[in-house]
């Protein structure tokens, strides 16, 4: 490692230039991630779908009835394919999400909920 100007690092300047503009592309995964964000009307319902590294649709509802936006999540959820097993399902359980989660599962949607507002269980 060059020291230049007395400070230390552990990648040269010019790796990082060429490596600035790289990309490692689209990695396919084996099974879609749908990530879904819940709402009440003030901002937009939203349902993500990833596949691997990329984002490949979003959709947005602004349903202010949580009963009809779960509605609206199941029957997207199952128009992209949703079979039980080859999609993983990830809703935001914070606030109004978690009985939206809970509304999801007695619809059939094996959803996990993820609780934006938690501490990390990571030390």
């Amino acid at each position: 490692m060059d020291y230049g100007a007395g400070i230390p690092h552990i990648i040269e300047h010019g790796e990082l230039e060429a490596w600035r503009n790289q990309t490692i592309g689209v990695l396919r995964g084996r099974k879609l991630v749908i990530a879904c964000d819940f709402a009440r009307g003030g901002d937009d319902n939203v349902l993500l779908v990833r596949d691997g590294n990329a984002i490949i649709d979003i959709r947005t509802n602004r349903e202010k009835d949580t009963a009809k936006a779960v509605d609206w999540f199941a029957a997207t959820i199952r128009d992209l394919g949703y079979d039980g097993k080859n999609m993983i399902i990830i809703g935001d359980a914070t606030g109004v999400g978690g009985p939206m989660c809970d509304q999801l599962r007695r619809r059939g949607i094996n959803i996990i909920d993820f609780n934006f507002g938690a501490k990390s269980t990571d030390p």
